[in-house]
């Protein structure tokens, strides 16, 4: 489920409104907006401004932007799966490519 502090934000091209669902394969893009992506009851992603995400199975696959992931959710980017359960984490993926991570909780 999808919550969102504007209706910047696009499920799969379309605009996103608070509630929606995003199924696996879809891509999540945020614009101008942030949003917070909820995977049943002990994981959320939220995600930054100007930032993309595909849901793919385990993983949140993030290509573009900031993100912060609580619970048991998952990140994925090309060359790196970070599956570290409770941990509370950010990633930011510039359009560089270059890739920062920084743990704020956990192990």
């Amino acid at each position: 489920m999808i919550h969102a502090d504007s209706t910047e934000g696009l499920i799969n091209g379309k605009m996103a409104r608070v509630g929606d669902i995003a199924a696996n394969g879809s891509i999540v893009k945020t614009g101008y907006a942030r949003a917070a992506l909820e995977i049943g009851s002990d994981a959320v992603l939220r995600m930054g401004r100007a930032t993309e995400v595909k849901i793919g199975g385990p993983c949140f696959y993030l290509s573009l932007g900031v993100a912060l992931s609580s619970g048991s959710s998952d990140i994925c980017l090309d060359s790196l799966d970070i599956d570290s359960p409770q941990t509370n984490y950010i990633v930011q993926v510039m359009p560089s490519k270059r890739t920062v991570i920084t743990v704020l909780e956990g192990t």
